[in-house]
């Protein structure tokens, strides 16, 4: 059983879940009862994000072995995924009670935060909690020994703070310590890519592009920004794409066919760092640091000389070795600079080139009742909403509102939990007046559209993808912009199409709009009609292709 064990682990993090998942069970029939195996098949479905599955897993793995560390420590992180921040919390603390040396469990324990949150209030506490256990983890980090950097390493190509800057406040002063922390864990490791290297690649024809991801496939990232990898031009520069996670052949084939010399071979944090040091790039572009642990020990370090950020995951690095943030110019604040350790770039317009999806959705009679549609992810709706999705129903009382569930029942079942309890004290049912509809394909998700009066953004964290895709069909958007730049992408579109009215100053002018754009049935018409004949702005604009290039070209020059 110890063959399969080890070997059951290293084809997971190999990705190689079927091998992986075929093994580990066939043991266990042999072996039931063994709990390595159950521990090792618990992680497996993690990653695959079957977290129900895992729990399950890891409960029966900690019955056969209570206090082993490495159970406890994914049960930790599985029910904190399943947002049962306290049992989660509970199991991180007895790993690190049972194992004082364990890294991951020990940063698990201090940096784990809630998905779906009760109310503003928990927000504040949880943020005041991970700045303290931020404080915690940088006073104990210890780098001395190889072992030490090993453990600290294995830690940042598992973990990431993804979720934080979904609490939707300005984070500049934490990212950069936390982004110092990755730099320094990784530069450890590898101390030849040091941040502070004053790097000078060969002198060549072309100068050499390399995109990194762990989205070549049918993610918001690669729709946003696949143009960027494809249309720049093959005759100015060399461009690569570096896989550092999941990809699909589809998408993979789609930048071969523009040019794009595309590497999918580099499974490990390793492999990828000896192609990146092999390439010597003039330029390094992140599109989504912060959503992947590997891509956020790549970026604490350096490999070009000029390293930049893209706004798929729209929030600083605040990584020592990332020197440029490109993003849109539409959807910035004023005083955007602020908010970036690196510098910032203003790519004009919505700074993508976003390909208008190939779709027909037949429109059903408006005669019904009207449905308002918000299509976020359930953990980007903050509660700041939630009073004003209940006014909107309280003051239309014919309207319906709809959502999409999470693929995990628990995080839907704390967002239900949550609107219903809001909703009580408008008297308000939301049994009634609240549709949870299924996840579903791409096909699906744009029927669920047929019907839909118009599309509510998300507050702090406006949609990108999603509402484009709304609009791409003819559907309005009624915004509120934040503060920061991933509050304002329907802002950003909405400008680009010269509908200021769908834009409110308020919580309450938000809910103003709705139900008057809703009951005007004339007006709704004409903002589709603006919405199609000026769509050309938002699909197939290059506006930012002159600018890209050119702060390209003044850097390899």
């Amino acid at each position: 059983p110890d063959v399969a064990v080890n070997l059951g682990i290293v084809l997971v993090h190999l990705g190689s879940y079927k091998e992986a998942q075929s093994l580990l069970e066939n043991t266990l029939r042999n072996i039931p009862g063994h709990a390595g195996l159950l521990n090792n098949l618990g992680i497996l479905h993690r990653r695959r994000g079957e977290l129900i599955k895992a729990q399950e897993c890891l409960e029966k793995a900690l019955g056969i072995s209570p206090n082993q560390p490495d159970v406890l420590y994914n049960l930790g992180q599985t029910l904190c995924a399943n947002n049962n921040i306290v049992s989660g919390r509970k199991h991180l603390r007895l790993a690190v009670d049972s194992n004082p040396h364990f890294t991951k469990a020990f940063w698990g324990l201090h940096l784990t935060l809630p998905l779906i949150y009760n109310c503003e209030d928990q927000i504040i506490e949880e943020r005041e909690r991970w700045k303290a256990g931020l404080g915690e983890v940088v006073g104990n980090i210890r780098l001395n020994t190889q072992a030490e950097i090993q453990n600290a390493l294995e830690t940042i190509s598992e973990l990431t703070n993804f979720l934080l800057p979904y609490q939707g406040r300005e984070d500049l002063e934490i990212q950069k310590i936390y982004g110092n922390l990755i730099s320094r864990i990784a530069t450890a490791a590898f101390p030849q890519h040091t941040p502070s290297a004053n790097l000078k690649p060969p002198k060549r024809q072309k100068p050499i592009v390399v995109f990194a991801s762990s989205h070549f496939r049918r993610h918001t990232v690669f729709n946003l920004f696949s143009a960027w990898i494809m249309e720049l031009p093959k005759a100015e520069f060399e461009v690569h794409a570096l896989s550092i996670g999941q990809h699909n052949k589809k998408e993979v084939n789609k930048l071969k066919a523009a040019g794009v010399v595309v590497h999918t071979d580099c499974i490990t944090l390793k492999s990828q760092i000896m192609r990146l040091s092999k390439l010597e790039p003039d330029v390094l572009i992140y599109t989504d640091i912060g959503m992947d642990p590997l891509t956020q020990v790549l970026a604490g370090l350096r490999f070009a000389p000029l390293q930049c950020a893209a706004w798929g995951h729209p929030v600083t690095s605040g990584m020592p070795g990332i020197d440029s943030f490109l993003s849109s110019e539409l959807m910035e604040p004023p005083k955007g600079d602020n908010h970036y350790s690196e510098a910032l770039v203003r790519l004009p317009g919505l700074s993508i080139n976003f390909e208008r999806p190939d779709v027909q959705v037949e429109k059903i009679s408006a005669h019904g009742a009207p449905v308002f549609f918000c299509s976020q992810s359930l953990f980007k709706i903050s509660p700041v909403q939630d009073r004003f999705f209940a006014e909107l129903l309280a003051d239309f009382s014919k309207a319906k509102l709809r959502f999409i569930e999470h693929d995990n029942v628990h995080i839907t079942r704390a967002f239900v939990s949550r609107l219903t309890s809001v909703f009580k004290k408008y008297q308000v049912s939301f049994a009634d007046r609240v549709e949870m509809c299924p996840r579903t394909s791409r096909r699906g998700f744009f029927e669920l559209h047929s019907d839909t009066t118009l599309v509510l953004d998300s507050f702090r964290w406006s949609g990108g993808n999603t509402n484009l895709e709304a609009l791409a069909l003819g559907v309005p958007v009624v915004t509120l912009p934040g503060s920061l730049m991933r509050g304002r992408h329907a802002l950003g579109m909405l400008t680009a199409l010269d509908l200021p009215d769908l834009v409110a100053n308020s919580g309450d002018n938000w809910v103003e709009i709705a139900i008057a754009l809703a009951k005007d049935h004339s007006w709704r018409t004409n903002i589709r009609w603006q919405i199609v004949q000026r769509s050309q702005k938002l699909f197939g604009c290059n506006l930012w292709f002159d600018d890209l290039r050119a702060h390209l070209r003044a850097q390899t020059n």
